[in-house]
């Protein structure tokens, strides 16, 4: 099941790992996502929420939240996805502290898309 602070991966392609950041049951036509990269230390690196080893199981070095690729899906989408086997869940939700670490920086970046914003704040997360 889909919920506030699942993780999940995708099987193919860049096989990103995935944050879910909102609320589906307060909005299950909008479900807002982010994903980690690896830190390389390449200029265009948004360095606003830094993962280390120990934040959540799925984290194996230094990484970063892509704030400009947030998202946000449908709820269908997602479910649609683990149907056909293209995600996978991975391990445990996000503790609340490394939640509120991904809301926050999607708040504090100045890439992440508006929509995504709005959407957590229509669900009383913010900064």
């Amino acid at each position: 099941m889909i919920q506030l602070g699942t993780v999940y991966k995708a099987k193919y392609g860049l096989e990103h790992v995935y944050f879910v950041i909102s609320d589906p049951s307060k909005n299950r036509n909008q479900v807002a996502r982010v994903n980690m990269t690896s830190v390389r230390g390449y200029q265009d690196e948004d360095l606003t929420c830094i993962l280390e080893p120990g934040d959540h199981e799925t984290v194996e070095h230094s990484s970063w939240i892509f704030y400009r690729r947030a998202s946000s899906v449908p709820l269908k989408h997602i479910t649609d996805q683990q149907m056909r086997g293209e995600i996978e869940i991975m391990g445990s939700i996000c503790s609340e502290d490394l939640l509120k670490r991904l809301q926050d920086g999607a708040f504090r970046s100045k890439v992440t898309p508006k929509d995504v914003k709005a959407l957590l704040r229509e669900q009383g997360f913010g900064v």
